[in-house]
C-alpha cells in the first residue's frame, strides 16, 4: 500500500531482480465465507499480471464437510446517504434480533473519506447507537498526545482537589502522570527553555508541584524574575478554574479551555506565515474537539467531568494502539467507523461498506495538476487495493451500498 510507504514494484519485479527464486502462494483463507473469498478473487483478476494473479481458497466447512458459502453479498441502492444509513441500521437491527449473541461491536461501517462518516455519526446518535471512530493515525499525532498529555494532569488535579488521592494512592498516581507534566514544560503556557528545564530536571517527582505548597514556592523561588514562573501559575489558575465549575463543566469545555486559555491552538493559528503542517495540525485540533463534543453526547450524559475525562483518555489510548485489531478489544459495546486506510489488518463478523460511487471509490482527486495515463493508473490500482481491503475486513456478512443521491462536502 503506497500510503504505508510501500512501492508495489518491489513484488511486481521481484522474480526479475531475483531470478531463481521460488513463489509459494499462501492462497488458504481462514477469515472469510466462500462468497466473501470469491468476490475478493475478481478484484484482480483482469488486472494483475498472470504470474501475480492468486486465487484465494476458502477453508470454512460445513458438518458435512461441503464448502461453507455463507450468506450472500447484499448489495443495497439507496434513494440518497439518508436512505444508505437507514437501511443499514435496519438491518442491524434484524440482526441483533435473529441472533441474539451479537453484539454492537461486532459491526463495522467502512467508509473511503471521513466526510461520510458524519451522517453515520449524526443518524446512529439520533437512534442511540453506540458507535466508535477507529482512527489510530489521528490519535497518535503529536497536537493529540499533547491535548491527551493536558488532560491526564487535568484528571489528577481533578481528584486531588477533590480528595480522591491521598498515601498511596496519590504516589501511584501520580508515578504515572509525572510524564505528562514533564511532556507540559515543553507546550504553551509553560514553553520553558533549555535552562528552566536543567531547573525543573531538580524535581524528581513533578505532580508534587500540584499538590505540595513547598515543592512548588521552592520552583517559583528558582524561576523568580522569569516569565516562566508567571505561565506556570498561569497553567495552575486554569486548572483551578476547572475545578472550582467541575459540577457544571464536561470534557468539550475542559478541552476548549486548554486549547484557547493555555494558548496550544495559538501555536498553529496565529503564526505570520503558517504552513501546510500548521494548517493540518489545526484542522485536527478542531477535529479533536468534535471528537469531545460527540463523546460527551454519546457516552458522557451522567458521568462527572473526571469519569468524562478517565473514558475518554481510555478510549483514546485503546484506538491510538499500533497494534491493530488489538486496538479494538475495549469494554465498549459499540459500532466500529472506519475509513478503509485504518482498516488494514482488522475483521468483523459484519462488514457495512457504504458510498460505493464513482468519484468516492476510486476517489476523485481534487488537484490542478495533470496526470499521465501511468500516473492515473498507479492510483487507480491503489484505489483497487483499498476496495480490496474494505470487502475483506468480513468475516460472515457483507453489505456493499452505494446511494444515486448524497451531501459532498456541502454540496448534494
Amino acid at each position: 500500500y503506497e500510503w504505508r510507504g510501500a512501492d508495489i514494484r518491489n513484488i511486481l519485479f521481484f522474480e526479475q531482480d531475483y531470478p531463481g527464486c521460488k513463489t509459494i502462494k499462501l492462497v488458504k483463507n481462514y477469515r472469510s465465507t466462500a462468497n466473501i473469498i470469491y468476490a475478493a478473487n475478481e478484484v484482480f483478476k483482469s488486472v494483475k499480471p498472470k504470474h501475480l494473479v492468486k486465487q484465494i481458497e476458502p477453508v470454512k466447512k460445513k458438518a458435512d464437510g461441503s464448502e461453507e458459502r455463507g450468506d450472500t453479498i447484499t448489495l443495497y441502492t439507496a434513494e440518497d446517504d439518508t436512505d444508505e444509513i437507514n437501511f443499514m441500521v435496519f438491518e442491524m437491527n434484524e440482526l441483533k434480533t435473529k441472533f441474539c449473541d451479537l453484539k454492537w461491536n461486532d459491526f463495522a461501517v467502512l467508509y473511503r473519506s471521513h466526510e461520510q462518516s458524519k451522517i453515520v455519526k449524526r443518524i446512529f446518535e439520533e437512534r442511540k447507537i453506540p458507535y466508535i471512530v477507529y482512527n489510530p493515525y489521528f490519535w497518535q499525532r503529536k497536537e493529540i498526545q499533547d491535548v491527551c498529555s493536558y488532560l491526564h494532569v487535568l484528571k489528577f488535579y481533578l481528584n486531588w482537589r477533590s480528595g480522591n488521592l491521598s498515601g498511596q494512592r496519590l504516589e501511584l498516581a501520580g508515578f504515572a502522570v509525572n510524564n505528562h507534566i514533564r511532556r507540559l514544560y515543553y507546550l504553551p503556557p509553560l514553553s520553558f527553555s533549555s535552562i528552566e528545564n536543567e531547573v525543573m530536571s531538580h524535581i524528581f517527582d513533578p505532580y508534587k508541584l500540584f499538590t505540595e505548597d513547598r515543592v512548588l514556592e521552592s520552583m517559583l523561588n528558582r524561576l523568580d524574575g522569569t516569565k516562566s514562573r508567571d505561565n506556570f501559575l498561569m497553567l495552575i489558575g486554569i486548572f483551578s478554574d476547572i475545578a472550582s465549575v467541575s459540577s457544571s463543566s464536561s470534557i468539550s469545555l475542559a478541552v476548549e479551555d486548554i486549547l484557547t486559555r493555555a494558548g496550544y491552538m495559538d501555536i498553529y493559528t496565529k503564526s505570520i506565515n503558517p504552513t501546510a503542517q500548521d494548517r493540518e495540525s489545526a484542522r485536527c485540533l478542531a477535529a479533536l474537539k468534535e471528537e469531545a463534543a460527540d463523546f460527551e453526547r454519546t457516552r458522557g450524559v451522567g458521568l462527572s467531568l473526571i469519569e468524562q475525562i478517565d473514558s475518554f483518555l481510555d478510549s483514546a489510548s485503546i484506538r491510538s494502539s499500533p497494534t491493530e485489531q488489538a486496538g479494538l478489544k475495549s469494554s465498549e459495546d459499540a459500532v466500529n467507523l472506519m475509513s478503509l486506510h485504518a482498516a488494514k489488518g482488522l475483521e468483523f463478523g459484519t462488514v457495512f461498506f457504504i458510498g460505493l460511487e464513482e468519484g468516492i471509490i476510486p476517489i476523485q482527486h481534487f488537484s490542478a495538476e495533470k496526470l499521465s495515463k501511468k500516473e492515473e493508473q498507479k492510483r487507480l490500482d491503489e484505489e483497487r487495493r483499498l476496495f480490496y481491503v474494505g470487502i475483506t475486513r468480513a468475516k460472515e456478512r457483507l453489505y456493499l451500498t452505494c446511494a444515486t443521491s448524497r451531501s459532498w462536502y456541502g454540496k448534494q
